[in-house]
């Protein structure tokens, strides 16, 4: 690949990377929070990639790409905050040295120039992150999808006696099920939805499953919430009842979810809204955060007949840009819906 010193090319992070990654505040103009988990999610990265640029022993900005066969995901796209630059300046260097190599770096990849090649890369990203979206832009990325992110609270979870975590003898017919409902999703990709991280089933009297979701536990520290407000109700969450409960700045602990399923039998509001309680009940969490493609049915029926919660009423439901970049401008994508994985997000 045409890649040059002061980059560098790595599958394993150094340990400069590692703080780099572990320092970054996501967000901008609404939310902004920190993962507490990183180092965790790095071991657990299918097939990672590491672009860095390096000076005096310091990783100062560093790109995360994920080998899948769908195409390479970029998880991570972390700068030193010394070396960020504002928005107009990043769209006044278009020629300088970063925007010069990553793209030299992304026609490699995706005009088979190296042994490792692809024909698509892809993100997500906050559409109210300006620096993000012009970066992307600037980088010939476009925006194909939007994704929900939907959450859903309790204060304190009931125990839910016909939700119960899936047994691992149950779990080729989840899985089946799984592929019928999403397989034909763009980018459906299944790595992490098919680990050791649990199914929570919804059981009818009989013991018949009709629902199940899959959940990941994750810790972030807020620095702030969303919205015009935002700022000052981080600093006085700790102060406000039952708020304080689900919302816990500093540490705060949640269930991500994918590849939600109903059967065509159930009530899937009723059914949903006790599977989603149980999952609080079980995770010993009180909220829950679905990334979800908005054109998805299964979201279309839930997202109006769900009672979402005292977290949803706050912040409403945020939008994340899915944007891509495709070899020589190729449309390969299609109408259907995208697949996302929680484990993208957190």
């Amino acid at each position: 690949m045409k890649i040059e010193k002061p980059f560098s090319v790595r599958t394993i992070p150094t340990p400069q990377t590692l703080e780099l990654l572990e320092s970054v505040t996501l967000g901008s103009n609404g939310a902004r929070y920190r993962h507490l988990d990183t180092r965790e999610r790095i071991r657990q990265l299918y097939k990672p990639v590491f672009l860095n640029l390096e000076r005096n022993n310091r990783t100062l900005a560093n790109i995360t790409f994920c080998r899948r066969e769908i195409g390479w995901y970029m998880r991570y796209f972390a700068f030193q905050t010394a070396f960020q630059t504002t928005t107009k300046n990043t769209t006044n260097t278009k020629e300088g040295i970063l925007k010069k190599q990553l793209n030299s770096f992304f026609d490699d990849l995706l005009n088979g120039q190296h042994s490792n090649t692809t024909n698509l890369l892809y993100a997500y990203i906050d559409p109210k992150n300006t620096r993000s979206l012009l970066m992307s832009h600037n980088f010939g990325f476009t925006t194909r999808a939007k994704i929900a992110t939907q959450t859903y609270s309790r204060v304190r979870p009931k125990e839910q006696k016909q939700v119960r975590k899936i047994i691992k003898e149950q779990l080729q017919e989840v899985y089946d099920i799984v592929e019928k409902c999403y397989g034909n999703n763009q980018l459906y990709f299944t790595e992490h939805t098919f680990n050791d991280q649990p199914f929570y089933g919804y059981y009818d009297l009989n013991g018949n499953l009709l629902a199940f979701v899959k959940a990941h536990k994750a810790e972030w520290s807020i620095e702030r919430l969303p919205g015009k407000r935002g700022n000052i109700l981080t600093s006085i969450i700790p102060f406000i009842p039952r708020l304080r409960n689900i919302i816990k700045p500093k540490r705060h602990i949640f269930s991500a979810i994918e590849a939600v399923w109903f059967s065509d039998s159930c009530n899937p509001s009723q059914v949903i809204d006790d599977l989603f309680e149980g999952v609080l009940f079980e995770e010993q969490t009180n909220s829950i955060i679905w990334w979800v493609d908005i054109k998805s049915e299964i979201y279309k029926t839930l997202s109006e007949s769900v009672n979402w919660g005292l977290m949803h009423k706050l912040n409403g439901v945020s939008m994340v840009d899915l944007v891509v970049r495709e070899q020589n401008n190729n449309d390969s994508l299609n109408n259907e819906p995208f697949y996302t994985t929680a484990f993208d997000f957190i």
